[in-house]
């Protein structure tokens, strides 16, 4: 039976970057997607819950019967400190194995050098069933820790999956260089990216593709700025419309059968 790992990155929308004009729970979504891939393709058993309460969140990490909980956030302070830290229940104990096992892969390419493991309390730290190892990638309110962790989320990513595969004792297993996927186009403009399941609170350029095919389908009313590659939400409401009108199955994520409707396959 293969490891279970229960991912949850941070849900806090109101904690700006000092780079990049973005969010700790944009951010952090991008880094837990990276890692649950990672996770994946070494044959663990993952499951992400990023925007529920974190009182949610653990009754989900229980009911999963996950064998590490896993606390995704970045970090703020004074603006100036920057580094890796880790938050376990106690020293000596499974959390900080795993924290240990995070941390040896995690802080060597994270540019700050504040960087520990330290026991506490938190809420997602004290509940759960699982040992729980609590990271905090790098502090996002100096500009240098924030364009970091913007440029570097798949980085991060694979860096906590690594960390976890050996703690778990589960062999990593590496990315494959991926086969580039045909770019869809609209009538104003052709992005190169790849396709994944789309939920509230992404962002990137399958965002702003699958945008830009709804409205071309009638169902983003409003104009979309040039710079605007987050799923929010009108364009959830949107996209519920259209699986209801199309028979594409009513939940709000864009999943395979919204994404064919929407490129016409």
């Amino acid at each position: 039976m293969s490891k279970r790992v229960y991912i949850s990155p941070s849900d806090q929308t109101d904690n700006r970057y000092a780079y990049g004009n973005t969010t700790e729970a944009v951010q952090c979504g991008k880094i837990a997607d990276a890692c649950r891939a990672a996770l994946e393709r070494s044959d663990v058993t993952v499951k992400v819950g990023h925007m529920p309460s974190m009182q949610d969140k653990c009754k989900e990490s229980n009911a999963f019967g996950a064998d590490l909980h896993v606390p995704i956030h970045t970090n703020a302070a004074n603006g100036q400190v920057m580094g890796t830290r880790l938050f376990c229940h106690e020293m000596g104990g499974k959390g900080y194995k795993a924290c240990k096992a995070i941390y040896d892969q995690l802080a060597p390419i994270s540019p700050g050098t504040s960087e520990s493991i330290q026991e506490e309390t938190y809420y997602e730290i004290r509940v759960p069933a699982a040992p729980t190892a609590y990271v905090e990638c790098e502090f996002h309110d100096t500009p240098a820790g924030a364009k970091w962790i913007v440029e570097n989320t798949t980085k991060i990513g694979e860096a906590i999956a690594k960390g976890i595969c050996n703690y778990l004792g589960v062999t990593y297993e590496a990315a494959k260089q991926p086969k580039p996927a045909p770019a869809p186009t609209t009538k104003e403009e052709t992005i190169n990216m790849e396709l994944r399941m789309l939920r509230r609170g992404m962002e990137g350029n399958d965002v702003r593709a699958a945008m830009l095919l709804m409205k071309d389908k009638g169902y983003y009313p409003d104009e979309i700025w040039s710079g605007d590659k987050l799923f929010g939400p009108k364009m959830e409401a949107g996209l519920r419309r259209m699986q209801a009108d199309h028979d594409l199955g009513v939940d709000g994520i864009l999943g395979a059968a919204s994404w064919g409707y929407l490129l016409g396959r």
